[in-house]
This record gives C-alpha cells, structure tokens and sequence, in this order.
C-alpha cells in the first residue's frame, strides 16, 4: 500500500522519461519492476499505458514482477501497448491460504481478488514463461507445498512454460536484526530450521519447483 508522492514520484518520473526520450532506442528489453508493482504504481503504470513502440525500436520483450492484485483483464487492457511486448512475468504471492495472505504476509491483500486475477493471468497465452514466487519465512513455510499445489493446478493444461520459485526471507532494512533472525526459518539456528527442512525434504523433487535454497542441499541433493 506504500506509493511515491512528490519529490520521491518527480524522481522516478524523471528517470521514466529520460528512458523514453532518451536512451528508448537502444532498449532490448525491460523489467517492471523489483522496487514497485508496475500496475499500482502511477508513474509506472502511466509509463505502460503510453509506451511508444516508435521509440522503443529495438525492444524485444518486457517482463512484469507484480503482486498481482491488480492484474485483472480491465487493466489489461488499459495496458495495451505494452501487449507485444511482454513474454514473461513473475507473481510474487508469498501464501498458500487466505489467513496468511491478509493477516501476516500481504496484510491489507483480499485473496479472493488474487485467485480471481490468477484465473485471468494464466490464460494470457501470449506470455510464455510465467515464475509464482515465494518468500519463505516463519509464518508461511508450512503452506509451501499447499502453494505449489495451488499454482500447478492454475497452470494445468497451459502451454505456456511456468516454475514456482521459494526464495528465503532478505532483509532490506525492514526488519531489525532480532526481526529478521525470528522470520529466517533458511538459517539453521532457527527453532523451526528442522520443520522447514522437513518441508522442503518433501518437494524437492518436485516438477516446477525451484528455489535459492542450494546451500542446503550436498552434492548428492540430499538435504543437510
């Protein structure tokens, strides 16, 4: 729910337009965005809305990071121009029910708007590679797999290609230290560090299953 305002918005509209009239010609391909939901942000949005493929010459490929909340086929086509353009997306969720959703890891989310932008997402058959991605931490682990099961069901009978991606907890200055430690089930000192190897001892031979968790795993992909 955080948005620019002011000198903080002017800046990014400035880097924004700067892309466009300056450097446009010389862009293969764009990301929107690891710092704000492209479709939530203004400056963004407005940027998808109006993007000019006269300028943007040699661009090949976009790709959306989103929480998807947004994302249903009303602003879709609010973003048409960008159509063309857009061959892979990553829908960063973090939960496998709807108390977790909206009361510890997306507060302020309505899952049902999110199940409902899934069903439309998934069958945008012009993109082709889609990544549900997954910050593990101590109050979402346990609904690892129940979120893979999820979003292998959504994806049944696509052709698209898709992976569902868990990545462990970083702390971005959000959190202090003693925070971060209690949230970070990936470190071994962690009182439910078992629980959560336990879980991932589970899935790891998954289809579809990736995740950033190769330092717990030797050689033969036996989990420590």
């Amino acid at each position: 729910m955080i948005n620019y305002y002011g000198k903080d918005r002017e800046q990014v509209e400035k880097k924004l337009d700067e892309i466009t009239n300056e450097i446009s010609p010389t862009i293969k391909r764009l990301y929107l965005t690891g710092t704000a939901d492209p479709f939530y942000s203004k400056s963004f949005r407005e940027f998808l809305e109006t993007l000019d493929s006269k300028k943007f010459t040699k661009l090949e490929s976009i790709h959306l990071h989103t929480n998807g909340s947004l994302w249903n086929q009303k602003m879709w086509e609010r973003v048409k121009a960008i159509h063309p353009y857009v061959s892979s997306c990553e829908v960063s969720i973090d939960a496998g029910t709807k108390e977790t959703y909206e009361t510890k890891t997306r507060i302020g989310g309505k899952w049902d708007v999110l199940l409902e932008n899934l069903e439309f997402i998934t069958t945008i058959d012009t993109i082709k590679f889609f990544s549900f991605s997954f910050v593990v931490q101590d109050s979402n682990f346990r609904e690892m797999k129940l979120f893979y099961d999820m979003i292998t069901n959504y994806m049944k009978g696509s052709k698209s290609k898709f992976d569902v991606f868990y990545n462990a907890i970083t702390n971005w200055g959000t959190y202090t230290e003693e925070q971060y430690n209690e949230k970070n089930v990936t470190n071994p000192n962690h009182k439910d560090h078992k629980e959560f190897l336990e879980v991932l001892e589970e899935m790891k031979d998954l289809p579809f299953f990736t995740n950033n968790f190769n330092h717990l795993y030797t050689k033969k992909q036996t989990l420590i």
